[in-house]
Order: structure tokens, then sequence, then C-alpha cells
């Protein structure tokens, strides 16, 4: 069950473009604060290609269970943008509680299946799990995956792409074309949100946040 607030930490500036654009941020796990997150056992920077938006829960209870929430993503526009997401083609889910562990096989992962020339990349759990001692963070996150495809190409031609893309994904090479990914949200996100000051918020910004959004 998911928490009736969930939020997402952000400064003045950040709050000002997510108003103005309708949008919100996802970075990759290898731009985030553990760096754990972005391996496996088998595949070096797997995590380049896993972008998470963060929030946190609050106040601080528990009654999610781990489980996930289904999370309308904008397909539409991720093709405008040259971006296949596996999670938004499929339905999938894309709101996750994290689930912190010390258990190795879960952290790092072995996510190659078959050989060199027929495989998989099982990548269904990186970015679920963290390390325990960020247990404290208490987080929750949005997790996409994002992989750089040009749906106006050929059909033959695209797949061909991917083919080395995913071989050079196996293989640890950077395929990360972009540093972050800036979602749309629909007018109805914005209609039941709050906006929550710090008590370390200065003055000036507390009066610019009243005059503008209050």
């Amino acid at each position: 069950m998911i928490p009736d607030y969930l939020y997402h930490y952000t400064n003045i500036e950040a709050l000002a473009l997510i108003l103005k654009n309708k949008t919100i941020r996802f970075s990759p796990l290898n731009h985030m604060d553990d760096l754990q997150e972005t391996e496996s056992a088998d595949v070096h920077n797997i995590g380049q290609i896993i972008y998470k938006s963060i929030i946190l829960q609050l106040p601080f209870h528990d009654n999610s269970n781990g489980q996930p929430a289904k999370s309308l993503i904008p397909i539409s526009d991720m093709i405008s943008k040259k971006f296949y997401c596996p999670e938004a083609f499929l339905g999938k889910e894309n709101l996750y509680k994290v689930l912190y562990t010390a258990d190795r096989d879960k952290l790092l992962p072995r996510i190659v299946t078959g050989d060199k020339l027929q495989f998989a990349l099982a990548i269904g759990n990186i970015g679920i799990y963290k390390n325990i001692k960020w247990k404290f963070q208490r987080e929750w996150r949005y997790r996409l995956t994002l992989c750089p495809i040009d749906f106006d190409k050929p059909y033959n031609e695209m797949q061909k792409e991917y083919t080395i893309m995913a071989n050079k994904l196996r293989d640890g090479f950077d395929v990360q074309s972009v540093p972050y990914y800036d979602m749309k949200l629909d007018d109805h996100a914005f209609q039941n949100m709050e906006i929550v000051m710090s008590p370390r918020l200065n003055e000036a910004n507390r009066t610019i946040l009243n005059e503008k959004f209050f």
C-alpha cells in the first residue's frame, strides 16, 4: 500500500522549473549517491540505463510491504525523444519502495543468461535493492529503463541498433545518451500537490515561495 503522500526533495530553483515545465527529472543510477547500485555481478555499469526520481515517505511509518504501484508513463513523449522504455510499452510498475538488504546476491545479482550470440539481460531488480547502510533514507523511487531507439528508422535497422546496444551493455561499454530525462507530467498530477517548506529555508526564499505558490 502506498502512503497518502510521498515527497520529492528539491530546491527553489528546481521547484520553479517543475511547475513551469510540468516535468520531473530522472537521473541514472551511476549519477546517484550509491555507486554499488549501478553494478551487477557480471555486467559493469548496467545502472547507466536505469533512471530514477527519488521520493521519500513522510511521516515516518511503514505500511507498504514493498509493493509497487502502477503510474502512467507518457509513451508518445518518450518516442518523440527517441527512447524505448519497457515499463511504458508493457504497462509495468514504475513506482517502488526501495528494499534495503545486506544480501550480496540481491545487491550484485547475476543478470546475463545465454551465450555470446544469444543472451538476455535480466535487469528487473536493478535499482530496487540498496545496501542496508542507506536504510535511514526510507526511499521510494520512480524507476525507468531508458534505451536510445529511433522509431523513425526501418524496423530492421532499429533492431540492429538495439542488438548492438545490448552487446555493448553486456560488455560494460558506455551507451548512455543523456545525463538525465525530464518526464512530462499531466495537469492532474498537480491538482493534489503539496509544497512543504524546510525549517532551514531562509527568509528570502520563504518569501518567494509564499508570493509565488501560496
